[in-house]
């Protein structure tokens, strides 16, 4: 009998440190688990985004990197100049050029072309008024007459601007032409790009500026 019971307290007794072992294996299963887990799944799938871009959002980019880089449009660079939309015969057999220009900013020089002559007359047609002008680097002696309105004609105001620098009117200009320009240059009258001229206004908003041609028979 007491053999009996002793066998019996064995076997219990054996019972209950296998179950003890199995449920600690089992725990560090779990840990194991757990820290693969975390280890590696930093990120869950809803935290990033996979779609495609839409063709807005594609824009918007490429307008932000664009005034990043702030690469000059139209108008905004002397190679790159606003050409006359329209064009209309005056006496003498020059030409008037119409030109709509932009005003983004009063800090920003607009440059515009119209075709060939021995000067321009420069009219702001409707809206703000000049401000500034630069002239061509290259051309003839790279020195230009400045020429001023009064009394509804052009008269010379005796001051001299240099290609490619900055001229400043004393006060905004409705009017002004540029003259000195020497035949001997033989500026191609085909060509759009001859006479590139950079202008500064005194508001921000848009324009209509003629380009007047003053030829050799003027």
């Amino acid at each position: 009998m007491k053999k009996t019971i002793l066998m019996f307290c064995s076997v219990v007794f054996l019972c209950v440190m296998q179950m003890e072992a199995s449920a600690q294996n089992e725990n560090s299963e779990r840990i194991d688990q757990g820290q693969r887990g975390r280890v590696l799944s930093p990120v869950t799938v809803e935290e990033v985004n996979f779609e495609p871009l839409t063709e807005k959002e594609k824009r918007q980019i490429k307008k932000k990197v664009l005034q990043k880089l702030e690469i000059p449009g139209q108008g905004g660079s002397i190679g790159n100049p606003i050409l006359p939309n329209r064009w209309e015969w005056i006496t003498a057999g020059g030409r008037k050029y119409y030109i709509n220009v932009t005003i983004t900013s009063l800090a920003v020089t607009i440059w515009v072309d119209p075709v060939i002559a021995v000067g321009y007359d420069y009219t702001v047609e409707k809206g703000p008024k000049f401000t500034a002008v630069e002239l061509p680097k290259g051309i003839g002696d790279n020195q230009y007459d400045l020429w001023v309105y009064q009394n509804n004609n052009y008269v010379d105001s005796g001051v001299n601007i240099e290609g490619g620098a900055l001229y400043q009117f004393k006060e905004p200009v409705s009017n002004f032409s540029i003259r000195g320009i020497e035949p001997s240059a033989e500026l191609d009258p085909a060509n759009e790009t001859a006479f590139p001229t950079g202008l500064r206004f005194e508001k921000t908003g848009k324009a209509v500026v003629t380009m007047t041609t003053v030829t050799k028979e003027n």
